[in-house]
């Protein structure tokens, strides 16, 4: 019998610990979980991709400004269109397939191609005019700088 409560603590110590690890998962990349809308296929391409994908987002309040990094490899800068819509950060784009696959087949994808949309809340509020968006090695990073009534005042005490 002691063997059998020694396993049966060991199997709810593991199963425990895996919840633990899902539940840790999904509150970080919850929003980051993105819909691809498929494109139309290519009459030549054979390719499925999954449509459902994560593009990892940072965003760095600092003094005068939002940071803004947003993971998305394999695009192009003209790939973007970026919106500012009060305090909401709206980036679409495409993601299209690199290449014809005709020849072979496919075993893993878990690579998402198509249209998606990223809707990333701003903490404060942004001037839109001085916004400035750079795509460098797979990071699309937009400089977002604050309005004044959003800067942080320092108040000196006498």
């Amino acid at each position: 019998m002691r063997l059998f409560d020694e396993l049966s603590n060991g199997l709810r110590g593991t199963i425990g610990g895996i919840a633990e690890g899902w539940q840790h998962l999904w509150l970080r990349a919850r929003n980051a979980i993105t819909y691809f809308a498929p494109i139309p296929k290519n009459e030549n391409s054979t390719h499925q991709s999954t449509q459902w994908g994560i593009m990892f987002v940072d965003v760095l309040e600092t003094d005068k400004a939002l940071v803004v990094h947003l993971e998305s490899p394999g695009m192009k800068r003209e790939d973007f269109d970026i919106k500012i819509d009060h305090q909401l950060l709206i980036i679409r784009g495409t993601k299209n397939v690199k290449a014809n696959y005709d020849d072979g087949r496919f075993h893993v994808t878990e690579c998402a191609y198509g249209r998606f949309e990223r809707l990333i809340p701003l903490p404060c509020e942004v001037d839109e005019s001085q916004t400035i968006a750079k795509y460098n090695n797979g990071v699309l990073s937009i400089n977002l700088p604050k309005t004044q009534a959003a800067k942080i005042r320092k108040i000196s005490v006498n």
